[in-house]
Protein backbone atom coordinates (compact mmCIF):
# COMPACT_ATOMS: atom_id res chain seq x y z
CA UNK A 1 0.00 0.00 0.00
CA UNK A 2 1.35 3.63 -0.88
CA UNK A 3 2.25 5.72 1.55
CA UNK A 4 -0.42 8.23 2.90
CA UNK A 5 0.59 11.41 0.91
CA UNK A 6 1.06 9.86 -2.51
CA UNK A 7 -2.53 8.55 -2.43
CA UNK A 8 -3.64 12.02 -1.82
CA UNK A 9 -1.32 13.47 -4.37
CA UNK A 10 -2.46 10.70 -7.09
CA UNK A 11 -6.26 12.05 -6.21
CA UNK A 12 -4.81 15.46 -6.87
CA UNK A 13 -3.41 14.69 -10.21
CA UNK A 14 -6.97 12.84 -11.36
CA UNK A 15 -9.02 15.92 -9.91
CA UNK A 16 -7.05 18.38 -12.19
CA UNK A 17 -7.10 16.22 -15.13
CA UNK A 18 -10.50 15.67 -15.27
CA UNK A 19 -11.22 19.67 -14.92
CA UNK A 20 -10.11 19.79 -18.85
CA UNK A 21 -12.70 16.76 -19.76
CA UNK A 22 -15.64 17.56 -17.13
CA UNK A 23 -17.38 20.93 -18.56
CA UNK A 24 -18.28 23.25 -15.37
CA UNK A 25 -21.81 23.28 -13.64
CA UNK A 26 -23.88 24.54 -11.58
CA UNK A 27 -26.84 24.04 -9.39
CA UNK A 28 -29.72 26.36 -8.56
CA UNK A 29 -30.73 26.50 -4.48
CA UNK A 30 -34.20 26.82 -2.88
CA UNK A 31 -35.05 27.90 0.34
CA UNK A 32 -36.94 25.09 2.67
CA UNK A 33 -39.12 25.99 5.50
CA UNK A 34 -39.56 23.13 7.78
CA UNK A 35 -40.69 22.67 11.61
CA UNK A 36 -38.04 21.87 14.58
CA UNK A 37 -40.03 21.58 18.23
CA UNK A 38 -42.46 23.64 16.89
CA UNK A 39 -40.40 26.40 15.44
CA UNK A 40 -40.36 27.46 11.82
CA UNK A 41 -36.90 27.49 10.17
CA UNK A 42 -35.34 28.02 6.89
CA UNK A 43 -32.91 26.19 4.93
CA UNK A 44 -31.13 26.60 1.63
CA UNK A 45 -30.52 23.31 -0.44
CA UNK A 46 -29.98 22.63 -4.20
CA UNK A 47 -32.13 21.44 -6.51
CA UNK A 48 -31.52 18.37 -8.07
CA UNK A 49 -33.36 18.67 -11.03
CA UNK A 50 -31.58 22.40 -11.52
CA UNK A 51 -28.35 21.59 -12.88
CA UNK A 52 -27.14 23.42 -16.19
CA UNK A 53 -23.28 23.54 -17.72
CA UNK A 54 -21.55 26.89 -17.89
CA UNK A 55 -21.83 28.09 -21.00
CA UNK A 56 -20.04 31.61 -22.50
CA UNK A 57 -20.96 34.17 -24.27
CA UNK A 58 -20.81 32.11 -27.56
CA UNK A 59 -23.05 29.23 -26.08
CA UNK A 60 -19.62 26.92 -25.51
CA UNK A 61 -18.77 25.27 -22.25
CA UNK A 62 -16.79 26.41 -19.89
CA UNK A 63 -14.11 24.32 -18.50
CA UNK A 64 -12.23 25.52 -15.44
CA UNK A 65 -8.63 24.04 -15.92
CA UNK A 66 -6.57 23.71 -13.21
CA UNK A 67 -3.58 24.02 -14.26
CA UNK A 68 0.35 22.78 -12.90
CA UNK A 69 1.32 26.18 -11.02
CA UNK A 70 -0.01 28.98 -10.66
CA UNK A 71 0.69 32.68 -10.27
CA UNK A 72 -0.82 35.65 -7.69
CA UNK A 73 -2.82 33.43 -5.78
CA UNK A 74 -4.65 30.86 -8.58
CA UNK A 75 -5.35 27.71 -8.22
CA UNK A 76 -2.64 25.16 -9.20
CA UNK A 77 -1.82 21.34 -8.76
CA UNK A 78 1.24 21.66 -7.01
CA UNK A 79 -0.32 24.90 -5.02
CA UNK A 80 -2.30 22.98 -2.84
CA UNK A 81 0.27 21.70 -0.30
CA UNK A 82 0.96 25.02 0.13
CA UNK A 83 -2.67 26.86 0.36
CA UNK A 84 -3.35 23.84 2.89
CA UNK A 85 -0.65 25.08 5.26
CA UNK A 86 -1.57 29.01 5.16
CA UNK A 87 -5.35 29.64 4.38
CA UNK A 88 -7.08 31.12 6.65
CA UNK A 89 -5.83 33.58 9.19
CA UNK A 90 -2.48 33.81 10.59
CA UNK A 91 -3.96 32.01 13.76
CA UNK A 92 -6.36 29.50 12.22
CA UNK A 93 -4.06 27.91 9.36
CA UNK A 94 -2.58 24.52 9.69
CA UNK A 95 0.70 26.29 9.54
CA UNK A 96 0.58 27.50 13.33
CA UNK A 97 -0.05 23.80 14.69
CA UNK A 98 2.43 22.62 12.49
CA UNK A 99 5.22 24.88 13.53
CA UNK A 100 4.16 24.23 17.12
CA UNK A 101 4.13 20.82 16.76
CA UNK A 102 7.51 21.12 15.52
CA UNK A 103 8.97 23.21 17.86
CA UNK A 104 6.98 20.69 20.87
CA UNK A 105 9.06 18.53 19.10
CA UNK A 106 12.59 19.68 19.39
CA UNK A 107 11.84 20.51 22.47
CA UNK A 108 11.33 17.22 23.42
CA UNK A 109 14.17 16.38 21.78
CA UNK A 110 16.48 18.40 23.84
CA UNK A 111 14.33 17.32 27.19
CA UNK A 112 14.62 13.71 26.41
CA UNK A 113 18.17 13.40 26.09
CA UNK A 114 18.58 15.15 29.21
CA UNK A 115 17.07 12.22 30.78
CA UNK A 116 14.53 14.25 33.18
CA UNK A 117 11.35 12.28 31.43
CA UNK A 118 12.70 9.14 32.16
CA UNK A 119 13.83 9.87 35.64
CA UNK A 120 10.41 11.25 36.32
CA UNK A 121 8.54 8.35 34.76
CA UNK A 122 10.91 5.59 36.53
CA UNK A 123 10.22 8.11 40.29
CA UNK A 124 6.43 7.64 39.00
CA UNK A 125 6.96 3.63 38.65
CA UNK A 126 8.46 3.48 42.11
CA UNK A 127 5.69 5.67 43.88
CA UNK A 128 3.05 3.25 42.52
CA UNK A 129 4.99 -0.06 43.11
CA UNK A 130 2.20 -2.43 44.42
CA UNK A 131 -0.49 -0.39 42.95
CA UNK A 132 0.60 -0.22 39.14
CA UNK A 133 -3.12 0.02 38.09
CA UNK A 134 -2.60 3.50 39.42
CA UNK A 135 0.33 4.58 37.10
CA UNK A 136 -2.38 4.95 33.59
CA UNK A 137 -4.51 7.74 36.05
CA UNK A 138 -1.59 9.18 37.19
CA UNK A 139 -0.90 10.00 33.56
CA UNK A 140 -3.79 10.44 32.72
CA UNK A 141 -4.43 13.13 35.26
CA UNK A 142 -1.03 14.39 34.68
CA UNK A 143 -1.94 15.12 31.10
CA UNK A 144 -5.58 16.48 31.60
CA UNK A 145 -4.00 19.38 34.33
CA UNK A 146 -1.86 20.14 32.04
CA UNK A 147 -4.23 20.64 29.39
CA UNK A 148 -6.60 22.40 31.76
CA UNK A 149 -4.02 25.30 33.03
CA UNK A 150 -1.77 26.12 30.00
CA UNK A 151 -3.70 24.59 27.06
CA UNK A 152 -1.41 21.37 26.44
CA UNK A 153 -3.01 20.29 23.38
CA UNK A 154 -1.00 18.83 20.83
CA UNK A 155 2.15 18.66 23.12
CA UNK A 156 -0.11 15.53 25.00
CA UNK A 157 1.65 13.30 21.28
CA UNK A 158 5.13 13.74 22.49
CA UNK A 159 4.55 12.82 26.41
CA UNK A 160 2.35 10.04 25.32
CA UNK A 161 5.10 8.61 23.21
CA UNK A 162 7.76 9.49 25.48
CA UNK A 163 5.68 7.74 27.98
CA UNK A 164 6.09 4.37 26.10
CA UNK A 165 10.01 4.37 26.09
Amino acid sequence: MPDTLIIIFVIGILAAALTYFIPAGSFESQDVTYLVDGAEKTRSVIDPSSFAYATDEAGDLVYNKVSFFASGGGIGLMNFPFEGLVSGSKWGSAIGVIMFMLLIGGSFGVVIRTGSIDTGILHLINKTKGSEALFVPVLFALFALGGAVFGMGEEAVAFALSSLL
